[in-house]
């Protein structure tokens, strides 16, 4: 497979991985950016795993989250994780920080969750991946 990595991955804190998720192949596109594709051809600018771990990290060192460390999944909404608006957007600011990038206002506006979060990230080509 040229230019192609196919990358098997595991659970994350002893969850299984949705299914679409079990194994991500790395390829190229036209301009040399690189993607990745799951086994039904849907096609992300970042690994989503790497997007999940790495958002789940920001938030378990968020000092406003009332939740336990270990509670935090992905399937929360931050008003799960006892913030309020403001703190929203702190934490955003984290995840800007986090991932070398900036959203808009806007798009800010309408992530309310761990799982939407992660969404945005592997859909948006100016994320900032970690150097493998």
């Amino acid at each position: 497979m040229n230019g192609m990595k196919t990358l098997t991955m595991g659970s994350l804190n002893g969850k299984s991985r949705p299914r679409r998720y079990e194994v991500m192949i790395q390829k190229r596109w036209g301009g040399g950016d690189i993607g990745w594709v799951d086994e039904h051809g849907n096609e992300f600018y970042m690994n989503p795993l790497e997007a999940e771990e790495r958002v789940i990290n920001v938030i378990k060192w968020f000092e406003k989250i009332k939740v336990p460390q270990d509670k935090i999944t992905k399937d929360m909404t931050f008003e799960d994780l006892g913030l309020d608006s403001l703190d929203n957007v702190e934490l955003l600011l984290a995840i800007e920080e986090e991932f070398d990038m900036e959203m808009t206002d806007a798009q800010a506006d309408k992530i309310t969750s761990i799982q939407e979060t992660i969404d945005f990230l592997i859909n948006h080509p100016f994320v900032v991946q970690t150097p493998h």
